[in-house]
């Protein structure tokens, strides 16, 4: 059986005593395509200050990563917490609502095109 388990029931709310028992690490993961390719700069500039600014000094951080597909145009990105507690917090921060806020006139479908998943992260 895998360990990796999406931490996302239909309701959108995490499988609190699963993801306890299941994982160190914490996921949010964000998954857009971007209206037009030749905006990659600009998406990856708000990207690279949220991150800087923001998450990396948020308590319970431990990371975040970035993929983007040069065919497709889709990005990837990824921000981890060391527990349950965090991930919830980071939620509601400000900044994070802001962040999203200057992206989505960069994303194809507004925010129709931006989509949010909370996982529980295991390296294999």
């Amino acid at each position: 059986m895998f360990a990796l388990r999406k931490a996302v029931v239909g309701t959108g709310r995490l499988c609190t005593s699963q993801a306890r028992a299941m994982s160190q690490v914490f996921a949010r993961t964000t998954t857009f395509v971007l209206a037009k390719p030749a905006q990659k700069p600009e998406m990856d500039a708000i990207l690279k200050e949220y991150l800087e600014s923001t998450t990396y000094k948020m308590e319970g951080s431990v990371g975040a990563d970035r993929y983007y597909c040069g065919g497709q145009h889709t990005y990837r990105v990824n921000t981890f917490w060391n527990s349950l507690e965090s991930l919830k917090a980071s939620n509601d921060d400000e900044l994070l609502q802001a962040a999203y806020a200057q992206a989505l006139p960069f994303v194809k479908d507004g925010a129709d095109g931006m989509h949010t998943q909370l996982f529980m992260y295991d390296k294999f």
